[in-house]
């Protein structure tokens, strides 16, 4: 039970990574095996990739940075850089050493995400000022008083 859960989690993260993803690594990826991760996905666990810290210190579960490798080497690499990999020059399973930095370079995804992202914030900041609150302190007395007789007696 506790390994589902954790690749649950591993499948959110997962999800969260591809959103910074170059558009045209994200294309090689199949969408089924995307909407397999989106289904298994767990709802409840909440993460977020810290944009300030570099790939290798992000705190990513281990299962996250192979299961990422696995599908950066079988969907995105060149068959040069499949070699390369596979020859040994990086260690699959260890993940520490995995190069998958590279695919955070490409700043163009991150970019549009990060647009999409203010834009969001800038609607959800123009709603709140829509929604004005009454200011009960700007009430005449008399009326307050008039207010509190009158609740007494809808009773």
């Amino acid at each position: 039970m506790a390994e589902v859960a954790t690749y649950r989690k591993a499948a959110t993260e997962l999800l969260e990574l591809f959103k910074y993803l170059d558009r045209s690594l994200m294309r090689q990826i199949p969408n089924e095996l995307i909407e397999k991760i989106e289904q298994s996905k767990d709802t409840s666990y909440e993460f977020k990739v810290d944009e300030s810290i570099p790939f290798k210190d992000q705190n990513i579960m281990p299962i996250t940075r192979k299961i990422f490798g696995s599908i950066y080497l079988e969907y995105c690499c060149t068959k040069e850089k499949k070699k390369e990999l596979v020859n040994g020059n990086i260690m699959l399973n260890n993940a520490k050493r995995m190069d998958v930095q590279e695919i955070f370079n490409s700043t163009k995804y991150a970019d549009e995400y990060k647009a999409a992202k203010k834009a969001e914030e800038q609607k959800e900041k123009q709603k709140m000022q829509n929604v004005s609150l009454v200011d009960v302190e700007s009430m005449p007395w008399y009326k307050k008083i008039f207010n509190k007789i009158r609740n007494i007696f809808k009773r």
